[in-house]
């Protein structure tokens, strides 16, 4: 191979690389634009799909290749790669007529001729400019590929809004003392299973449906909470004024509300507060010798402090129990802003309305206006009657009585005297002026007379 063998190789290389430039121009400036679009959207927001950044920067790298075998294997006659070596060169056609023949058989002195020319040669700059626009898809490509990937977002610690507000009510409830310790725990563990599923699935249906049973279940203990309260303060109250049932009734009042231990009142230390509770074990002993208070019910007295098993109690002191009830129903009193602050309020006031205590009346005889409930109708009290009322046996009430006829205006009389002849149906008559839009209705209606 001699010296104008290789300038024609190199032409041929070069002729061929530009082929190859021009088809696959487009598919590379596809490809990387579709690789880098790729990598932008794995970077920003597909924190676990780090792995698939390089898979679509090489698959958008390898889309030109289908596109550049055809023209790199695609050669061009060797008569006219000769005749664009002799446009270069300018060897008016002495270069294609030298290639024409082997290179053993070429005449040394036409070759001395363009041995200069070919000895020099170098083919044409590849023409590059159809590659700038996937150059900047590359460029961009790169970028994106910088863009820093974005992390798995941790599961927060901090509980969801609503199992949040969920867990500072049920501290609440528990530091104003409104659950026992069984209720108390029950709920502690239900709402940290709770917790551990927000955690784990985010705030899904069952996490919902599960808070709502626990805000229904602090619902309802709140206003257990109130009525017991509600109960114990009628009782001391009763009892305070010397009613022989409700001193009978309190023991057992303060035994449920022992349920609650923040609402149970406290007795004084010392000797007056021996006395106190002596007077309420007397009170128990009576009450349960009278079945109003049960083995279960003297327990939790026993239990909460106030009325500790004693044998040989003796019997209530009218005096002690009074001194009882006006330091309980003080001390009760006391719970009355805890129930309430704990969502017990509505319950704790309508059962004080129904138990007669409490709550706004419209008089004697009526009913009492509570926030209770509205179908509760119960019957006045006969023992509120103002002076001269008095109950019937029929059940009705006599308001007054008066001695005098009633007195009636005398034209009402005469007017009512004067239709003495009317129909039986016609339980009143009077006259009526009826317009004239209206007298063919009037006459339809009464057929054989005018209006």
């Amino acid at each position: 191979m001699d010296q104008l063998d290789r300038a024609l190789t190199r032409l041929d290389r070069r002729e061929r690389i530009q082929a190859v430039i021009a088809a696959v121009a487009t598919p590379l400036l596809v490809g990387l634009a579709s690789a880098a679009t790729a990598v932008v959207v794995v970077r920003l927001l597909l924190p676990e799909g780090a792995a698939l950044a390089p898979a679509c920067a090489v698959a958008g790298a390898a889309l030109p290749l289908v596109a550049m075998v055809a023209p790199w294997r695609k050669r061009r006659p060797a008569a006219a790669v000769a005749g664009s070596l002799d446009r270069q060169l300018q060897a008016d056609g002495l270069a294609m007529a030298l290639s024409a023949q082997p290179a053993a058989r070429r005449d040394p002195a036409w070759m001395d001729r363009l041995a200069s020319a070919v000895h020099g040669f170098r083919p044409e700059p590849l023409a590059v400019r159809p590659l700038l626009p996937a150059a900047l898809a590359a460029l961009a490509l790169a970028v994106a590929f910088a863009l820093p990937q974005a992390a798995v977002m941790p599961r927060l610690s901090r509980p969801a809004p609503a199992v949040d507000r969920l867990e500072h009510r049920l501290a609440d409830v528990v530091q104003a003392g409104m659950l026992n310790e069984e209720k108390k725990r029950a709920l502690e563990e239900r709402l940290k299973a709770v917790q551990q599923r927000v955690a784990n699935n985010g705030m899904d249906q069952a996490a919902w449906e599960a808070l709502d049973r626990l805000n229904a279940d602090l619902d309802r203990s709140a206003d257990d909470a109130g009525r017991r309260l509600a109960a114990a303060i009628v009782a001391a109250d009763g009892a305070a004024l010397g009613d022989a049932a409700l001193v009978a009734a309190l023991p057992a009042a303060l035994a449920e509300l022992a349920q609650h231990p923040g609402l149970v009142p406290k007795l004084p230390a010392g000797a007056a507060g021996a006395a106190l509770q002596a007077a309420l074990a007397a009170a128990a002993r009576q009450a349960a010798e009278a079945g109003h208070l049960s083995p279960a019910q003297a327990a939790a007295l026993a239990q909460a402090g106030l009325a500790p098993a004693r044998e040989g109690a003796g019997k209530a002191d009218p005096a002690a129990a009074k001194r009882l009830a006006e330091h309980l129903k003080g001390e009760l009193a006391k719970g009355q802003g805890a129930c309430a602050a704990c969502g017990g309020a509505a319950a704790l006031a309508g059962e004080l309305g129904r138990l007669g205590n409490g709550g706004v009346n419209r008089g004697p005889g009526h009913a009492p206006l509570t926030k209770g409930d509205p179908l509760r109708t119960p019957g006045g009290y006969t023992d509120s009657l103002a002076p001269g009322q008095r109950e019937n046996e029929d059940g009705s009430l006599t308001l007054a009585e008066t001695a005098r006829d009633p007195e009636a205006a005398k034209a009402a009389v005469a007017a009512r005297a004067s239709l003495t002849d009317h129909g039986s149906a016609a339980a009143d008559a009077r006259s009526a002026h009826v317009a004239p839009r209206h007298r063919a209705v009037v006459e339809a209606y009464f057929p054989g007379q005018k209006p």
